[in-house]
């Protein structure tokens, strides 16, 4: 996902990506963009030699919100990052766009493939029957998740669900997702689209900050096998 004042960032990371894993696999790239880029959108597709498609978006605030956004808040006041993560952790699946593909690998537009990955991802995610590729574990402060536990154990509590590792995932653990592959069916399963609307409806990424990460990463503990998630840390990565 990028904007206009970020492209030469999104430039960089497309040409290494293209240079250190996807020269030899030609996998599509899909950029999700606002309105601001339309008149750059051409000039994106001609300069880089990965296959790109285009999806405009637009951000817009939940009509079921009860409360004024809040547009001062300690972790990451702006209205801009809560729109971001609403869409990664929800909206980019509801595109018809991301269903065409088994898997989806989610880079940041400045996020940088540093050094040749000799092995196919996606063919290594299937072959090994994986659901969910990450590099990095993170914490988040507590003031950037305040509530996101409490809400998630009455969602586990309220639908007698049965976690796969939730009680062991420390508060404020993350997978670090700007770095991420993923099988796009467990994004678009019950269990999941169960819990998004359940997050998103408590408000709480708007009134709080809570991140996709921290958000993701919880519903990967509570519905997803640990042996179906792998650490990809042996590829050169930086963002």
């Amino acid at each position: 996902m990028v904007k206009s004042s970020r492209v030469k960032k999104l430039t960089k990371s497309l040409e290494a990506l293209h240079a250190n894993f996807n020269q030899q696999y030609d996998y599509p790239v899909i950029i999700f963009h606002e309105n601001d880029l339309r008149k750059e959108l051409e000039t994106l597709r001609t300069s880089t030699k990965n296959r790109v498609y285009f999806q405009e978006i637009k951000f817009e605030e939940p009509a079921f919100l009860q409360k004024e956004i809040p547009g001062d808040i300690t972790c990451k006041s702006a209205i801009s990052y809560r729109h971001m993560a609403r869409f990664h952790a929800k909206v980019v699946y509801e595109y018809p766009i991301v269903r065409y593909f088994d898997y989806l690998f989610r880079l940041d537009d400045d996020s940088v493939i540093t050094s040749r990955v000799e092995f196919d991802l996606f063919q290594h995610m299937a072959v090994h029957q994986l659901q969910y590729g990450y590099r990095l574990i993170h914490f988040d402060l507590d003031v950037c998740v305040a509530g996101l536990w409490e809400v998630t154990d009455c969602y586990a509590k309220e639908n007698a669900i049965k976690p796969e590792f939730y009680h062991n995932w420390t508060k404020g653990k993350i997978y670090y997702n700007n770095f991420e592959i993923s099988k796009t069916s467990f994004w678009l399963s019950k269990a999941y689209q169960d819990y998004i609307q359940y997050i998103d409806r408590s408000g709480g990424i708007f009134y709080h900050r809570w991140g996709d990460a921290p958000v993701k990463s919880l519903a990967l503990s509570l519905f997803m096998p640990p042996k179906s998630i792998h650490c990809y840390g042996n590829v050169g990565y930086q963002h």
